[in-house]
């Protein structure tokens, strides 16, 4: 997930520990209310009618109690990656103060748009 500081950012509390020899852990806490990480995942195929389509799960997670919203759908658009942000937002009960994501190109600026 992508991650920016603001400039009145307080430091947060991380852990550290290990999955194998040499390969860090860490983990980042947040205050509740704060942050919301969310990104799409591909899911494979999916049967539709006579044939399949490509399935995804736009995945959204408050980052002080891991809680998860999961939204799924037939295409990763800006138009359905922002529909999907608010259902997964409405899921969750509750919106914080940042959203994060991994440089979603369905959110991203482009040339010419506001």
């Amino acid at each position: 997930m992508g991650w920016h500081r603001r400039p009145n950012d307080r430091p947060r509390r991380a852990t550290a520990g290990s999955r194998t020899a040499g390969e860090p852990v860490l983990r980042f806490e947040t205050d509740s209310g704060e942050q919301t990480q969310g990104d799409w995942a591909d899911v494979g195929t999916w049967p539709l009618g006579e044939g399949t389509a490509p399935l995804f799960a736009f995945v959204a997670i408050l980052g002080r109690s891991r809680m998860v919203g999961i939204r799924f759908a037939l295409d990763t658009t800006r138009p359905t990656t922002l529909r999907n942000i608010v259902r997964c937002v409405d899921d969750l009960g509750r919106t914080t103060a940042d959203f994060l994501n991994d440089r979603d190109t369905a959110l991203l600026a482009r040339p010419g748009s506001p």
